[in-house]
């Protein structure tokens, strides 16, 4: 069954990568890449990055590795249900932390161009706060759900 897994994995990877290419592709727009170029609205060009990296490249080298694994070991995947959990967390996750950076960049930045300076740490502080909060789950519990699933897969008789 990991073929299913890898799959689900696969297929949202292309979508992120989609959504990617797109928000790339407008931030080259003369007008969206100077307002980027004000600071607080620099996090945007990270949540573009976010959506590559995490959901474009993890996402297919996960799903790369939840079908190879089976098949190398000879074994099935320890735990199918296991792996959709893992999937639908890192895929939320990602789309709620690219969504919440974007908003914040976006408020901060145009704060800084009405030159309502003071205003933006006030503006962008929940945010941040919210995000390094989810960031660390992002980082620790898919990861460990994923770790876990190929190690039991691995190792067991």
């Amino acid at each position: 069954m990991s073929r299913k897994v890898s799959l689900m994995f696969l297929e949202a990877s292309i979508v992120f990568f989609g959504v990617g290419c797109v928000w790339g592709t407008i931030m080259t727009f003369p007008s969206v890449h100077s307002f980027l170029e004000s600071a607080p609205a620099r996090i945007i060009v990270g949540m573009h990055s976010h959506w590559n990296l995490l959901g474009w490249v993890s996402l297919a080298l996960i799903g790369v590795i939840y079908y190879l694994v089976p098949a190398i070991v000879g074994k099935e995947l320890y735990s199918e249900k296991l792996a959709r959990i893992h999937f639908w967390l890192f895929v939320l996750l990602i789309i709620i932390t690219s969504t919440l950076g974007t908003v914040a960049g976006y408020q901060g930045g145009m704060l800084f161009s009405a030159k309502r300076f003071t205003e933006i740490e006030a503006t962008m502080g929940p945010y941040m706060i919210m995000l390094n909060v989810l960031y660390i789950i992002e980082a620790l519990v898919p990861v460990s759900l994923f770790a876990y699933n190929i190690r039991k897969t691995i190792t067991r008789k």
